[in-house]
């Protein structure tokens, strides 16, 4: 829960660190992937409301998308951190 993922702009960090039996859970554990939607009942059930708000306002992009690299054209062939 070190990790600043959230949108607030003043602070992109969970306030309070929820108390978990299972403290392997990962972020796709808050999605329901069939319906592309957060899973409201385990967010509220984990986190503390200030914090569930804050993470229901991500978006979540179409999960039925496959990953894929972009990038822009580099002239030379070189990519670097500069002209990425």
């Amino acid at each position: 829960m070190s990790s600043p993922w959230l949108r607030d702009a003043k602070n992109a960090f969970v306030k309070q660190v929820p108390v978990m039996e299972n403290s392997d859970l990962m972020v796709k554990d808050l999605i329901n992937e069939v319906r592309g939607t957060w899973r409201c009942e385990v967010i509220y059930y984990i986190f503390h409301t200030a914090d569930a708000l804050a993470i229901k306002s991500i978006p979540l992009t179409d999960l039925n998308k496959e990953d894929r690299a972009i990038r822009r054209l580099c002239i030379d062939g070189l990519l670097t951190v500069r002209s990425a």
